[in-house]
């Protein structure tokens, strides 16, 4: 007789949606024949896919909070939890989760730190907080790029204090008895060295079925792509790197070079960019990331900020792109895909490496492709429930 586990998410599942969503698809993918899984995610109550269609989504009516501008400044000094978090205490949620008594919940999984305040409401199951990323390592890396109002006002202390505050909140939460896991193998080895109890590693995989069925026979022609949710402020900012440092460089070697932009991009001037240069070409949101994938020849991952690993690169792996990248956007790779990656920081190495594999016309070899698939996420997942035991 199977457990039930209750999962508690922020998104659904969805191959083209966000990072977290695909994590979500692959860690779904191995629990759901071990378990009967209640899904509940937020504002969310429909997963349509065949895949997950024995998993019982509870259907939820859900009160958001608005936050003014004031507001949010005076919770940022009162409340004992973070924006990144506070956003998520939607006032019903505690008699949402009082109606669900009647089920006896063995495994509580929740998804990314924003739902750890829930692992309080369920003292007689076992929890699980899949943190994914750092986040108080990846909000300092914000800081140091994001444009600051001048010093005069609030709202300059405003990012300062909530980045303080989310650091101490997840501190907490990672000192806590609950098993906690994160995707990054170098994340991992650090709290592992800290010695903060039950931290686990589950890393980020692919369904490789979803793209190794695609053809692949379309002809290249001298593109690079860069993907990504480009209102989420570290893409925004790899986006405007590569294009004001790394694109000049590029288009001097070599004038017949187009650039693919793939992903949801309001706050980017994307017909003025277009205008001015011919050679660049946004595609706004797709619902199928892999024919853009099959018609590029190098995948580019210039990002700044970031923590987890990168799904960009998993995905162009699985599609059989070459991948350039900055040491950040390739941090916490295993060992065994670092053959798949160029690694370059500076402006001038970047461009150098993607015109050394556009000249070479580089292949990759896909022998040790399976290492990606999210059959490898079940002996870190039942790693987690031995220590259950």
């Amino acid at each position: 007789m199977k457990n039930n586990l209750l999962f508690i998410s922020p998104e659904k599942p969805d191959l083209s949606g966000t990072g977290l969503q695909k994590r979500i698809h692959s860690i779904l993918l191995c629990l759901k024949n071990q378990f009967n899984i209640f899904g509940f995610f937020i504002g969310d109550i429909d997963i349509q896919s065949s895949l997950f269609k024995d998993i019982k989504s509870i259907p939820t009516p859900i009160v958001y909070q608005d936050y003014n501008g004031f507001k949010r400044l005076v919770l940022s000094i009162f409340s004992k939890y973070p924006e990144y978090v506070r956003d998520y205490l939607i006032p019903n949620l505690s008699q949402i989760i009082s109606d669900w008594n009647h089920i006896n919940f063995d495994i509580i999984w929740l998804e990314r730190l924003m739902m750890a305040p829930l692992a309080n409401h369920f003292t007689k199951s076992k929890v699980i907080i899949d943190l994914d990323d750092i986040e108080g390592k990846k909000i300092f890396q914000v800081l140091k790029y994001k444009n600051k109002p001048t010093k005069i006002s609030p709202w300059f202390w405003y990012p300062m204090i909530e980045a303080f505050r989310l650091k101490r909140y997840e501190n907490k939460i990672l000192k806590t008895k609950y098993a906690k896991t994160v995707s990054n193998v170098n994340d991992y080895k650090e709290l592992r060295k800290q010695q903060y109890p039950s931290v686990f590693l589950v890393e980020n995989k692919l369904d490789l079925s979803y793209y190794f069925k695609y053809d692949r026979s379309e002809s290249k022609n001298k593109t690079i792509i860069l993907t990504g949710l480009f209102d989420y402020f570290p893409n925004r900012d790899a986006f405007y790197f590569f294009y004001n440092k790394i694109w000049p460089l590029v288009k001097k070697c070599n004038q017949e070079i187009k650039w693919l932009i793939v992903g949801k991009n309001d706050k980017i001037p994307v017909h003025n960019i277009e205008k001015k240069e011919p050679q660049i070409k946004f595609t706004g949101w797709v619902k199928d990331i892999r024919p853009y994938l099959n018609s590029a020849n190098i995948s580019i991952i210039p990002l700044r900020i970031g923590g987890g690993t990168r799904y960009k690169i998993l995905e162009s792996i699985a599609m059989g792109v070459p991948v350039v990248s900055t040491s950040i956007g390739a941090d916490g790779l295993p060992d065994e895909l670092k053959q798949y990656v160029k690694v370059a920081d500076e402006p001038e190495d970047f461009a150098y490496k993607i015109i050394n594999l556009l000249e070479n016309n580089t292949k990759l070899d896909m022998s040790l492709s399976s290492i990606l698939d999210y059959k490898m996420l079940l002996p870190q997942i039942n790693n987690i429930f031995k220590d259950f035991e």
